[in-house]
Order: C-alpha cells, then sequence, then structure tokens
C-alpha cells in the first residue's frame, strides 16, 4: 500500500490568521500525508489527457488500456455532524483522525490490495468529512469487481471503530441536544452501555464508465470547440460525479437500514445521523425565508423581521 507524499497545494496560513478546526485539518494531512482534493482532480484529469492525447500514444487499443488500469472510491464519513454539534469540533477532528488512521495503517486493508493487485496512488480530503482513493490495477478485468469490494472491506474497517467516548450521551448539554425523542431513543438504547461506532458511505468508479459514454456519445466527441484539456476536464468531473452520486445512494440505503433493522441501538444511531441534517436543512430553510423577508421589507419600507 503506498503511502503519498505530503505535498499538498493547500495555501499554508500563518499560526495566528488559521482557525483552530483548519489547523485540526493540516495536522491530520500531515499526519497521514492527504493530498488535498484539487491533487486528485488534476491527477485524473492528466491520466485521461495523456492517454488520449499524448503524442507518443497512437494506439486507440493503448489509450484504453491505460484508462482500463485505474478508477475512484469516493467516501463520506458519517456521523460527522453529530459528533461536531454534540461534542464540539476538537471530538470531531479525533473523530476524523481515527478514521483517517484505518485508511492507512490497517492491515486488512493493505492486504487485501495486495491480494487484488490494487495501488493506493493518492488519497484525498475531497471536503470536511469526505475522502477520495485513486487506485491504480494491472488485473483491468477485475477493476470493477475489485474497485467495489475494496469499497465495502474500507466500510467494514471503518465500522469497528468505536467513538463512543467523544460523546458524553449522560451530560446535560447532549441530552438537551437530542430533545425528548433522543432521550427516549437513548434509553431504550440501554443509556449508558450504548455504543455508538464509526460509518462511512462510498462509491467507486471506473474510468473506463466515463470514457465509453465519452466515445458513444457522437455529440460529445464532436462538439464546437473542445480542447483536449477540456475534453479531459469533463471526463475528469464525470468520474467525480459518479463515484459520488453513487456514494450517496449506499448512504441513504445505510440510514434506512439502520431506521428499519428494529435494533435500539441502530433506530438511535439512526437518529443521530439524520438529526443533525435535518436541523442544518431547516437552518438553511430559516436564512433564506428570512433573506425573502429581507427584500421585502426593503422594497416595502417597513420590517416584516421584528
Amino acid at each position: 500500500m503506498k503511502n503519498p507524499e505530503n505535498n499538498s497545494t493547500i495555501n499554508q496560513k500563518t499560526e495566528d490568521s488559521t482557525p483552530d478546526s483548519e489547523r485540526e485539518y493540516q495536522k491530520l494531512e500531515e499526519k497521514f500525508g492527504f493530498r488535498d482534493q484539487y491533487f486528485i482532480k488534476n491527477r485524473i484529469a492528466e491520466i485521461f489527457r495523456k492517454a488520449l492525447f499524448s503524442p507518443e500514444i497512437d494506439n486507440p487499443d493503448k489509450s484504453a488500456s491505460e484508462i482500463n488500469k485505474w478508477g475512484k472510491i469516493f467516501l463520506d464519513v458519517n456521523g460527522l455532524k453529530a459528533v461536531n454539534d454534540l461534542a464540539g469540533h476538537r471530538n470531531g477532528d479525533i473523530f476524523l483522525d481515527r478514521v483517517a488512521e484505518v485508511f492507512h495503517e490497517d492491515e486488512t486493508i493493505k492486504n487485501f490490495c495486495l491480494n487484488k493487485g490494487l495501488f493506493i496512488e493518492a488519497i484525498a480530503r475531497e471536503g470536511g468529512d469526505e475522502f477520495s482513493f485513486l487506485i491504480r490495477t494491472d488485473n483491468e478485468a477485475e477493476l470493477r469487481r475489485n474497485l467495489s469490494e475494496f469499497r465495502n472491506v474500507i466500510i467494514a474497517r471503518v465500522e469497528e471503530v468505536e467513538i463512543s467516548d467523544l460523546i458524553d450521551f449522560e451530560s446535560e448539554k447532549v441530552r438537551e441536544g437530542i430533545g425528548e425523542i433522543g432521550q427516549k431513543l437513548l434509553k431504550e438504547a440501554r443509556g449508558r452501555e450504548f455504543k455508538f461506532f464509526a460509518s462511512i458511505s462510498g462509491g467507486e468508479c471506473c474510468f473506463f464508465e466515463v470514457l465509453e459514454k465519452y466515445l458513444n456519445d457522437y455529440e460529445v466527441r464532436n462538439g464546437e470547440n473542445r480542447s483536449p484539456d477540456r475534453i479531459a476536464d469533463e471526463l475528469m468531473g464525470e468520474v467525480q460525479d459518479l463515484a459520488d452520486e453513487r456514494s450517496q445512494e449506499y448512504k441513504e440505503l445505510y440510514k434506512k437500514s439502520l431506521r428499519d433493522s428494529g435494533h435500539a441501538e441502530s433506530v438511535f444511531t439512526a437518529f443521530l445521523l439524520t438529526r443533525t441534517a435535518e436541523g442544518k436543512e431547516l437552518l438553511h430553510e430559516l436564512m433564506r425565508y428570512k433573506e425573502a423577508l429581507g427584500r421585502c421589507e426593503k422594497d416595502a419600507g417597513r420590517s416584516y423581521l421584528n
């Protein structure tokens, strides 16, 4: 398993001007050697550009073979918002630290890659709770199946990480945060004995999947003023979007499986994972509503917000 160098293109800020949360992310990057999201995007575009448009490559079969070696896994950590909201961002950073350690140190993941002939070219932070694996293989025929199995291996290993200690479920702050419904569900889930584990959703994309779409789309191939750079960037975007879309599908299935499981622990976990997302969406709705009222206030010359 390859541990990428730390040569992030993220602009480094001074100690005094860097927010605490961002400083913690930088420490995480320094510790585990993460690339930033722009490295992954640029690298994907570069792979398409070299394989399809390099002057040295004039054999279509050779170009396709190069594309067939590459894939991306997109991972979305579940529960970070719950930890941040209930226990603070510093504990959220510890949560990410534990998940990141699995990516780089877990022996099951290393052995799977070794046995399946997968090479992790880079692991990148895509956002606060999002990561990407850039994967290469010499076993082109099995890439799709191996990527899917690898995604499942990562998910299973992350689910072994307990994060119960990061949230004091008996504290007044947390009990107020989860409300009456949450307290009832927590009681059913055995209160202090409740164990909260990490989880992660993932989606994979083989590069040849988007290349097939490109080659079969006459309008795309023959669009006006499409330079090799633009085509490579478009293919890169398709890889990003497809992996992300599949990750979101798995995430919804995961939450539904928790809610429908019938086990009190799983139902409460589903409550923790959804309450924060729903709360943030309601907050966004409220802000949009206030903005709309603010425009009315300006137009009508009177305040609707008091």
